[in-house]
């Protein structure tokens, strides 16, 4: 039997209504409505970055985000149904998908660098290579 040593790590302050979103590796994602930014933190160099999310002018709030095995890219679901990617080396977003009938994102998962999962409100189930 395996057991799971809880460890504190590091603190820090994050602002009201925080949601984390997705890890990988020592990275996860947290997204504040307060600020509108996505903050990424690595655990192990306790850097964080941060990414201003209404730069995609979307008029809509983030519902889900997933980060890529190799943090290279960063998946950002819309509660209008629209899946922009934003890539930590060019640091721009583009726009995947924009619904003809909104339905908020739900979740997102990378399975691997080329493929993303996204489940929507309708109860549907979406690939993406």
């Amino acid at each position: 039997m395996t057991c799971l040593k809880l460890q504190h790590l590091n603190f820090f302050k994050v602002p009201l209504n925080t949601k984390i979103y997705d890890s990988h590796e020592n990275v996860f994602i947290y997204f504040s409505d307060s600020d509108f930014l996505i903050h990424v933190f690595n655990i192990q160099t306790c850097n964080i970055y941060t990414i201003d999310v209404s730069v995609v002018k979307n008029k809509s709030i983030p519902t889900a985000i997933s980060i890529s095995p190799t943090h290279t890219i960063i998946a950002v679901g819309f509660e209008n149904g629209s899946i922009f990617l934003y890539s930590t080396q060019n640091q721009k977003f583009s726009k995947v998908k924009m619904k003809m009938k909104p339905t908020p994102v739900v979740s997102l998962s990378f399975i691997s660098d080329t493929l993303l999962i996204e489940a929507n409100q309708d109860k549907t189930l979406t690939a993406y290579t």
